[in-house]
């Protein structure tokens, strides 16, 4: 793929100062780029920022005609969608935001521009912008200067989509080259195809995640970790009845107690195919008499985990346990597959009657050789509060129709999850 932004002169390009500095956090990326918008206001005598900065906002909206990624357009919003046009709105308002604060300080002095390459990425311009840079006030260098800048801006938005910390990631900028965040074309041209026509792979994201802090992709996996940190599924850590089961988390090096590596690790499920795996039969596990147990047992430390690494067969991947205070350990890709393919209930979808719920000790599920499974029945397995035993038992049940639930009832639920299945309901006491 050819490179932008190639000045006329010797020199380091002017539009930015990433020199000396790879990564960067999205504020300071956009403090470096606003100074290429600054340098569009000098082509253009200084007229026309209100205009440029409403042909940002377009360009950066899901719907419009000079939206860059028209999530608004596409039929079908499947709930993946859903949650990353939310995600893409609110990173898409901060960085609008923080161009406007950084136009209305003061410019700094970084030098006389100098005129700007950018190959054309099909990015339309609002009427007034058309007649701004290709009339009197415009021309070349105004005209490729608004394309790099919308482009970068395009780039960066887009690589902090996976993150739901993404104020936080540092972000690979370059190596002084100008090209900015160029090296993200590929990456971010694959995911909004898959953004647009399909469901969207967890792969997927986590690829554009690591392309965003390594700038490089890698084995597929749920995961990764580096010496730039470890980037894992949001419900790692968080409440996974609220946690996005789509979106990753970026923890600083050594933030989650695991060796810091010399390179990426590729963070893998122990089981490929969940279907082969092995299964104990939940009949096998349930309490006498479907008595209930004692739902504050296995809070003990808090909810407090441990997540132990090991190496997997191919290189530079590993398998993760996630040991929860209470039981034994788990693999912890299979927990957040789990997540992933479990069902959300509400306090108001569950029903008076507990008649047929069968329970289960956690302790017990997760010691059961393979994955939990049962061809009927409902079954109920409470977590006592802990958020760490929540996401240790989703990597032990068969996921197939597996609820989660608010509260540590023991009641029926109507209407969520599948029919002609068994359901297993899994059960966080800490909200009743």
């Amino acid at each position: 793929m050819s490179t932008a932004l190639r000045t006329e002169t010797p020199t380091a390009p002017r539009w930015h100062d990433f020199e000396g500095r790879e990564r960067l956090v999205a504020r300071d990326v956009v403090r470096s780029l606003t100074l290429l918008l600054r340098d569009v206001l000098h082509w253009t005598g200084g007229a026309g920022a209100d205009d440029l900065l409403d042909n940002l906002r377009a360009t950066l909206a899901t719907d419009g005609p000079e939206s860059a990624l028209p999530l608004d357009a596409v039929s079908g919003a499947v709930a993946a969608r859903r949650e990353v046009g939310a995600q893409v709105a609110t990173i898409s308002e901060h960085l609008v935001g923080w161009v406007v604060a950084e136009l209305a300080g003061s410019a700094g002095e970084h030098g006389q521009p100098a005129p700007t390459r950018s190959r054309c990425d099909g990015h339309p311009w609002t009427p007034a912008v058309q007649r701004l840079l290709m009339g009197t006030r415009g021309g070349p260098e105004a005209m490729q200067g608004f394309n790099e800048f919308l482009h970068q801006v395009v780039l960066l938005r887009d690589a902090l989509v996976p993150f739901t910390n993404w104020q936080e990631v540092p972000v690979l900028v370059g190596a002084g080259d100008g090209t900015g965040l160029r090296h993200l074309d590929g990456a971010r041209e694959a995911f909004s195809v898959e953004l647009m026509v399909r469901q969207v792979r967890a792969t997927a994201v986590v690829d554009l995640a690591r392309r965003a802090v390594e700038g490089r992709s890698g084995p597929q996996g749920y995961g990764f970790t580096s010496p730039h940190g470890t980037v894992l599924p949001a419900v790692v850590g968080a409440d996974p009845l609220e946690a996005s089961s789509r979106l990753l988390t970026w923890h600083a090096p050594g933030a989650l107690a695991l060796p810091r590596p010399d390179g990426t690790t590729t963070a893998v499920p122990a089981l490929g195919d969940y279907y082969a795996a092995a299964r104990t039969p939940a009949a096998e596990l349930a309490s006498p008499s479907g008595a209930a147990v004692d739902q504050a047992g296995s809070t003990a430390e808090g909810g407090s985990f441990a997540l132990v690494p090991t190496p997997a067969a191919e290189p530079g991947t590993c398998t993760v346990g996630l040991r929860p205070a209470a039981g034994a350990a788990v693999d912890l890709g299979q927990a957040v597959r789990g997540h992933r393919y479990a069902y959300r209930a509400a306090a108001g979808d569950r029903t008076a009657g507990d008649e047929g719920v069968q329970v289960l000790d956690a302790r017990a599920v997760l010691a059961a050789p393979g994955l939990v499974w049962a061809p009927a029945g409902t079954w109920a397995v409470s977590a006592g509060g802990d958020p760490a035993l929540v996401l240790a038992l989703l990597g032990k049940l068969y996921p197939e129709n597996v609820v989660l639930v608010p509260g540590g009832g023991w009641a029926a639920l109507d209407g969520v999850g599948k029919d002609g299945t068994a359901t297993f309901l899994v059960l966080d006491a800490a909200r009743a």
